[in-house]
């Protein structure tokens, strides 16, 4: 059996709200990148000292990687601020 209008209807408008959701999962706001980036830069540091403190050059690569993303992260947040 084929599907009336209304239901063709209720099922796109099913399928884009979930895109819309999805999207929103994707796109954080301005104010969330930058938050979220200055937390990663933070872990990233503490990350990294302990790696040097104990001589451990993964744990100390982890946290330079990290505090990194973090910064590309904030900026991020900074630049969308600015628009």
């Amino acid at each position: 059996q084929g599907k009336t209008n209304g239901e063709d209807t209720l099922a796109a408008d099913n399928k884009l709200s979930k895109l819309k959701t999805d999207c929103r999962k994707i796109m954080k706001s301005n104010t969330e990148n930058s938050a979220e980036g200055k937390i990663h830069q933070v872990r990233g540091k503490i990350k990294e000292t302990i790696g040097k403190i104990f001589d451990n050059q993964e744990l100390e690569i982890k946290g330079k990687v990290e505090n990194a993303k973090g910064k590309i992260q904030e900026k991020i947040g900074e630049i969308g601020k600015d628009r």
